[in-house]
């Protein structure tokens, strides 16, 4: 009886008796090193002047087909737009690397059984594709209900489909996904969510500064890319108008304070003081608006002014009113002293 093959890979079967004297080569030739390029065997196949390539599909010896990795490389364009690569009509797997040169985007090559739709292989990837014999089908996405590994290395990219979740912690405590609208990083569990960096930086899509956290330095707060808020060592510094919808409240406990002394002659500092109208030179242009010059203050009562690490020079116009008062009742006074003459 004469040998048979098997059916996806061609494989030598002897049949009984046959080939007494190289049996064993047979098996060698036709099995062993035949399943060696099936399960690990490369291939290179180049493409160019043809517009089909059929790989070679052999009974019992070495072919282009049985090989597990296929590399198909050359160019493909300019006298035709698309190269079609025909495997055999039987059940297999292939790793494939397209390393063709495309000349324009209209370019492409397909790994096809003849006669059936094919599957477009990715420029420059490297993927891992399956055939029934019929279709030639991209292995997209491999699901698995749980891995366990105590390293996980991604090398380009894992996808997470709309609500499928990036869990962390035993109990999914903290979770990652996008729900199709809106993407989350999801405290869903026990503890804090803490995130940990010399330097935290919240930018948008287009990478323009929205927040910026510096350890042991600075949280800057910012508006269309502009500084408006940074606390400093001292307290926190703002640039540009700040509203409040309620009181706000100065601390002032005698218990804070040292060298209370009560102000000297407050009538006289209040007439060193020039109160002048305005408009900004950078913001709110058009309204007028009432204040001191920062100069004309500092040279008269400098006790209200401070200028900031990042030179920012102002007036404590709060820190005026107990000015105000002590100047008020000064001039009360000399007002009932003039009455009681």
């Amino acid at each position: 009886m004469a040998s048979t093959y098997t059916t996806n890979l061609k494989l030598t079967k002897q049949a009984d008796g046959e080939n007494p004297n190289s049996w064993g080569q047979i098996l060698n030739d036709g099995v062993i090193s035949l399943l060696d390029d099936a399960i690990a065997g490369y291939q290179t196949i180049t493409v160019g002047t043809t517009t089909t390539v059929t790989l070679t599909n052999n009974q019992g010896s070495g072919d282009q087909a049985r090989s597990a990795i296929l590399e198909i490389n050359g160019t493909v364009g300019g006298s035709h737009n698309d190269i079609v690569i025909l495997i055999p009509n039987n059940s297999k797997s292939y790793i494939v690397k397209n390393s063709v040169s495309y000349n324009d985007a209209t370019d492409s090559v397909v790994l096809r059984v003849a006669g059936n739709a094919g599957s477009t292989l990715e420029q420059g990837g490297t993927a891992l594709y399956v055939t029934n014999g019929t279709t030639v089908m991209p292995v997209t996405s491999n699901i698995f209900s749980t891995i366990y590994t105590s390293v996980l290395t991604v090398s380009t990219s894992a996808m997470f489909v709309d609500n499928a979740k990036a869990n962390f912690g035993t109990g999914s405590d903290l979770q990652i996904y996008h729900d199709g609208s809106n993407s989350y990083v999801e405290d869903a569990g026990t503890g804090l969510l803490v995130l940990k960096g010399s330097q935290i930086n919240i930018n948008s899509a287009g990478d323009e500064a929205m927040a910026a956290l510096i350890a042991d330095g600075a949280v800057n707060m910012y508006y269309n890319g502009s500084l408006k808020l940074a606390t400093t060592n001292t307290g926190v510094a703002i640039t540009g108008d700040m509203v409040a919808s309620g009181n706000v409240t100065a601390y002032s406990a005698a218990e804070a304070k040292m060298d209370i002394q009560d102000i000297a002659n407050p009538l006289d500092l209040v007439e060193k003081l020039r109160g002048v109208s305005f408009k900004w030179r950078e913001q709110d242009k058009e309204n007028r608006t009432l204040g001191f010059i920062y100069e004309e203050v500092k040279d008269a009562i400098p006790e209200l002014v401070r200028e900031s690490s990042k030179g920012v020079k102002g007036v404590m116009y709060q820190n005026a009113t107990s000015l105000l008062v002590e100047a008020v009742k000064e001039l009360s006074q000399k007002v009932k002293d003039l009455e009681s003459k």
